[in-house]
């Protein structure tokens, strides 16, 4: 006998953002991982301004515990999320930084094409669209070559 198959939002965003991350050019999700690094660096930073290396530790420790207390309330949050199920459409929004130079055209059909691919392979749900923003570009330095030096 076989029952109901759901899959969450929280499975369906790791599967996502899984993906994306292995999109050459893509140099990050924004999301909960990012939130969190910016806010102990940005504590860091500002405590470190403030009151010097001792500072420094004082604000990365409080923003980590901002960061915490924000992921906390993210996963509460998540576990409210719909479930979906294999006949339900699901759109899909993603806010990127691309590499600086990078076709965001071309960036964009690449997403959508491996989102599609994975939704379907890992989760069986069909994306019904899916909507891609670059919020930043970044320039990436390359390496030094070994002749170089």
């Amino acid at each position: 006998m076989r029952g109901r198959l759901r899959i969450s939002d929280a499975v369906l965003n790791k599967v996502v953002t899984a993906t994306v991350y292995e999109v050459r050019d893509v140099v990050d999700v924004q999301g909960l991982i990012a939130g969190a690094v910016l806010g102990g660096t940005l504590g860091g930073t500002v405590g470190f301004v403030q009151g010097g290396p001792a500072g420094a530790a004082v604000g990365a420790a409080v923003g980590s515990t901002a960061g915490a207390a924000a992921a906390q309330w993210l996963e509460g949050y998540q576990q409210q999320q719909h479930l979906y199920e294999a006949t339900t459409p699901v759109p899909i929004r993603l806010r990127l930084s691309a590499r600086l130079g990078a076709d965001l055209h071309a960036l964009a059909d690449a997403v959508r094409d491996a989102v599609q691919q994975a939704v379907a392979e890992h989760t069986g749900l069909h994306a019904a669209r899916i909507d891609v923003e670059f919020t930043d570009v970044v320039p990436v330095r390359s390496s030094p070559s070994p002749s170089a030096a």
